[in-house]
């Protein structure tokens, strides 16, 4: 069987080290730029959105006067777009774009060589659904005549919603329809912010809950400082209890050593034991041995021979 030579091996290794490397560069490269592409529309929409001015030409305006807006022409462009679209919630593509961004530079810097690409536009689909939903509620509240916006506080998809969810009311009985519509108003601002919390990872019930991993004596001074004497007391003796608690639990348990069960029993007195010669089956060597050893005739050999 032909073998493939060791340098043949050794190139072959080289080059796919070296596509590796290149491809691994190329990718890392690809996301960082994208990361900041991202956050330079974030940062673009942003400033289109807070620099929004209702006579600046656009899609919805006829005007030709001066361009107000920050970001010139296509700030005022893409702004009165996204206020159409979906009215103030257009806002909340601001940090969708950023966090995108975020995540994309973050996984360049990983340097992971063959990881998967992220599935960016489940958070985008997710975050649209839940703008069209609070869209939705904004179009059915009074507050959705206003005249700010190119089409009301919901904007056209706000609208939309607004009208299907009218029509779902609409098969029920006069009586019920506007009890459907508040029900499906009050589900639709739930569902929205649920969404909204899965695609920003919003910890609800960590916004509620006390910080953990405090000291003990940074919680008795904020105690201490409460109104109540009544919860003061308790929260410390509580405090004190969880203490020693943990100081009983943490501290080394003492060895203990136990007596033998069984003692040693005394050997008997009367029992007289002899030992035996240690040489009654061994020869010793004889008096030659102590003899001087014969010449030895055999040439030597110097150290640089051997």
């Amino acid at each position: 069987m032909a073998s493939q030579p060791i340098g043949a091996a050794g190139r072959a290794t080289g080059a796919t080290s070296w596509r590796t490397a290149l491809r691994r560069a190329l990718r890392r490269g690809g996301e960082m730029g994208a990361a900041l592409l991202l956050f330079a529309a974030s940062g673009f929409l942003a400033l289109a959105l807070l620099t929004y001015h209702q006579t600046d030409p656009s899609s919805s305006t006829a005007a030709g006067g001066v361009v107000l807006n920050w970001m010139g022409a296509p700030g005022a462009w893409v702004a009165d777009m996204a206020l159409l679209s979906f009215g103030p919630l257009a806002a909340l593509l601001v940090p969708l774009l950023f966090v995108s961004g975020r995540r994309l530079w973050r996984l360049a810097g990983d340097g992971v060589a063959d990881a998967p690409p992220p599935a960016w536009w489940r958070g985008l689909l997710l975050l649209l659904l839940a703008m069209v939903l609070l869209a939705s509620v904004l179009a059915l509240a009074p507050i959705g005549s206003g005249s700010s916006f190119p089409a009301s506080m919901g904007g056209l998809s706000g609208l939309l919603g607004a009208k299907l969810l009218r029509l779902a009311a609409a098969l029920l009985p006069p009586d019920l329809q506007f009890w459907a519509i508040l029900g499906q108003g009050l589900l639709c601002t739930v569902l929205g912010a649920f969404l909204i919390g899965r695609v920003f990872a919003i910890d609800w019930a960590g916004l509620l809950a006390m910080p953990k991993g405090l000291p003990k004596d940074r919680v008795l001074a904020a105690a201490e400082m409460l109104p109540l004497p009544k919860l003061k007391k308790v929260r410390a003796e509580k405090l004190v209890a969880e203490a020693a608690a943990a100081d009983e639990a943490s501290a080394r348990r003492t060895p203990e050593i136990s007596e033998p069960g069984q003692t040693a029993k005394p050997a008997p007195a009367g029992v007289v034991t002899r030992q035996r010669d240690l040489f009654d089956t061994c020869t010793l060597p004889g008096l030659d041995l102590l003899a001087d050893a014969p010449p030895q005739s055999a040439q030597k050999v110097d150290k640089l021979a051997l």
